[in-house]
């Protein structure tokens, strides 16, 4: 084989392999991102309150989506800790729809003392909008919290219910 036609193959067979690389990346990323949120699941179970927060914020920003994500999310709603309650929360809310698996942690979470889990539970039920008059009524309870911010989030969720016609108000 002389050596033009050997450097030829060379850089078709390089050229073959970095086709083959990016045809796999985006498999390799939807795994890698699977491993990523199961690793962020352990983490909610830290020893740190530190830990545990970080992990549910960095949930909310990867959007959880997975039945095993929204919940291990609602079942730290129940954290010893208000600031990884608090996080779990808003990182429902950025579930959207598909944190419904969670409505009736969040609907308890409404009666945390943390006034600013209350808000950010408030505020997760109206980002999720489930169907059915549960939320609806848990949410037009706290209208009447004691703190102006729970109050607030409530009305607002109430009237992203009434936004997407999920319930009459």
């Amino acid at each position: 084989m002389s050596p033009k036609s050997y450097r030829t193959k060379e850089v078709v067979t390089g050229a073959v392999v970095a086709l083959m690389f990016l045809l796999s990346l985006p498999a390799w990323s939807i795994s890698s991102e699977s491993s990523r949120m199961n690793l962020l699941i352990q983490q909610l179970k830290d020893e740190h309150w530190q830990g545990r927060r970080d992990a549910a914020v960095a949930m909310g920003q990867s959007q959880p989506a997975r039945k095993a994500e929204i919940g291990a999310l609602a079942e730290a709603l129940k954290d010893q800790d208000s600031r990884v309650r608090r996080a779990a929360a808003e990182a429902l809310g950025k579930a959207g729809a598909k944190g419904k698996g969670a409505v009736p942690a969040l609907i308890a979470a409404l009666g945390d003392p943390d006034a600013p889990t209350r808000q950010s539970a408030a505020k997760a039920l109206g980002c999720i909008a489930p169907k059915g008059r549960v939320a609806v009524s848990a949410l037009a309870r706290m209208v009447e919290d004691a703190d102006p911010h729970v109050r607030e989030s409530a009305a607002v969720a109430l009237g992203e219910f009434q936004a997407n016609r999920r319930v009459a108000i």
